[in-house]
């Protein structure tokens, strides 16, 4: 393998060209593995902050904060008009009871929702969303799990009702494997 550096003519075939090449990618390596570590930190600080800092949830869009009041929150989750009023009531019509995940996907499909890429709102990914406590308000990144600022769609009650009835419709079975292979998990 030979490395090529298109804007450096003086790595070639011989010894000091190899050491210059040696040298040149362990500096890009530094700098990409640099850069990653600030961008986790700068995520980390955000969420701290109390903003969710990745890409809305569904419900969620990602907006301009037009009050900010530090580097961490200039741009801010906020309600979904659209989408955020069905995936409440997605997530109201399952603590009622009466809905599998299944009746819910029919029901999305009934009223035309669509994913953000103009698709169908998949199995798992309303399972996701029931489960998830982004939607009461908690924020989870990086183990870290606060009270977000962002406006929750439910409050913990419908939540926890939500995860009582997850619960019942698998009849509180907890998975449990067979046999504990050495690579499992």
């Amino acid at each position: 393998v030979s490395l090529k550096f298109v804007n450096q003519q003086n790595v070639d075939g011989s010894i000091d060209g190899m050491l210059i090449g040696t040298i040149q990618a362990a500096v890009s390596t530094y700098s990409a593995k640099q850069t990653g570590r600030k961008a986790r930190a700068t995520m980390m600080e955000k969420a701290k902050a109390g903003w969710y800092p990745s890409y809305a949830k569904i419900g969620y869009l990602n907006a301009k904060n037009p009050h900010p009041t530090s580097k961490t929150d200039g741009n801010i989750i906020v309600f979904d008009p659209e989408r955020g009023s069905v995936i409440k009531e997605l997530l109201k019509k399952y603590s009622s009871g009466n809905y599998s995940i299944l009746n819910l996907q029919e029901w999305l499909d009934e009223t035309g929702f669509q994913t953000r890429s103009g698709k169908r709102m998949s199995y798992s990914a309303i399972g996701q969303i029931i489960r998830d406590p982004f939607y009461y308000g908690f924020l989870r990144w990086g183990g870290l799990e606060i009270i977000g600022k962002h406006k929750p769609l439910i409050d913990k009650k419908v939540y926890e009702l939500n995860q009582y009835v997850a619960a019942r419709h698998r009849n509180f079975l907890i998975r449990e494997r067979k046999h504990n292979f050495l690579l499992r998990g």
